[in-house]
């Protein structure tokens, strides 16, 4: 299963929707979830394993010093290219994942309960791939990620 390689990492710093969209995520079949409570903390994981996470998904509105529409901008224009590509490719090995080239940057969907037009402009200028509104169904999760990655097979939502 395509999913079962994916790396995604979540950014929310409420403590219960961490919870549940962590669970959400694993219940797709998505291999890794790396969960972080504020952008900073993303951040350093994303430095730490260039080139492995293949999604972000993070709240827009994270308390601390860098909110979520921060971090998208951080993540383009200093990730490790310097400049916005396309999701990092599927590299497997035995199904394990491996780290894709260096230069390629994780597709990044912002969270958010405002859904509004100028939220969603806010997120484009950013460099933001796909917003979502919270609460966030199963089936929009789906939508949301087989537009993003469309090499992957994902499953319909009637089918999981």
């Amino acid at each position: 299963d395509a999913l079962s390689s994916l790396v995604v990492l979540l950014v929310e710093d409420n403590a219960v929707c961490n919870t549940v969209m962590t669970r959400l995520l694993q219940s797709l079949g998505i291999g890794t979830v790396l969960s972080c409570m504020d952008a900073e903390e993303a951040w350093v994981k994303l430095c730490a394993f260039p080139g492995t996470v293949h999604w972000v998904l993070t709240d827009l509105n994270l308390s601390g010093p860098m909110d979520g529409l921060q971090l998208a901008a951080k993540i383009r224009t200093e990730g490790p290219s310097r400049q916005p590509l396309q999701a990092a490719p599927l590299v497997h090995d035995r199904g394990s994942i491996q780290a894709a080239p260096l230069g390629r940057v994780p597709m990044i969907t912002v969270l958010s309960g405002n859904s509004g037009e100028d939220t969603q402009y806010s997120c484009t200028q950013a460099g933001v791939d796909s917003f979502l509104c919270k609460p966030v169904s199963r089936e929009r999760l789906l939508e949301t990620l087989a537009g993003l990655l469309p090499e992957l097979t994902v499953p319909s939502a009637a089918v999981c």
